[in-house]
């Protein structure tokens, strides 16, 4: 899994930046990022939230996914990407979906029901 600093504002600027990269190809990029394991994400998750502790199981057999995805082909034609550490990553994308949730712009329960 991959997190990416201030995700979406800073995927939009990069999006932004290879727009005035000059390119004139309909370039593909890899978006990099830290690499996790599931069980390290459901970790970094219940340290976020303690009281999800013990309520996500994971299926632990592994799939055919390549641990690692090369993003220097998007740092070559937009310059460098900083990436955050997954513990702090996960920490922020549950402090944005609870401000979400408490400002009633996240349904959780419509979400559930669908």
């Amino acid at each position: 899994m991959q997190h990416h600093r201030d995700t979406p504002a800073a995927v939009w600027a990069h999006v932004i930046r290879a727009a005035r990269s000059g390119n004139q190809r309909a370039s593909v990029y890899n978006l990099g990022g830290t690499s996790a394991s599931v069980a390290e994400v459901v970790r970094a998750i219940e340290t976020a939230a303690p009281e999800a502790k013990g309520m996500i199981t994971v299926n632990p057999v592994q799939i055919g996914v390549t641990p690692e995805i090369d993003s220097s082909e998007l740092e070559r034609a937009i310059g460098k990407v900083q990436w955050i550490p997954l513990h702090e990553g996960v920490r922020q994308t549950i402090a944005t979906l609870r401000a979400g949730i408490q400002a009633g712009k996240l349904d959780v329960d419509g979400i559930l029901a669908a």
